[in-house]
C-alpha cells in the first residue's frame, strides 16, 4: 500500500530492492533511501 500511495508499481520497487540490497556494505547502513518515497524508478512502463 505505501507503494501506491507513493505512485510506484510494486512489482518493479521490489525489482530496485533485489538489485539494491545485496550492494549494502554493512547490517547497519541506513535504509531510508529505499523507503518507497525515497526511489525514483526509471522503468518504461508500456
Amino acid at each position: 500500500m505505501t507503494c501506491r500511495a507513493n505512485d510506484i508499481s510494486p512489482y518493479y520497487y521490489i525489482q530496485h530492492l533485489f538489485k539494491a540490497l545485496p550492494n549494502r556494505q554493512h547490517i547497519d547502513d541506513d535504509f531510508t533511501e529505499l523507503m518507497p518515497w525515497n526511489v525514483q524508478l526509471d522503468f518504461d512502463y508500456s
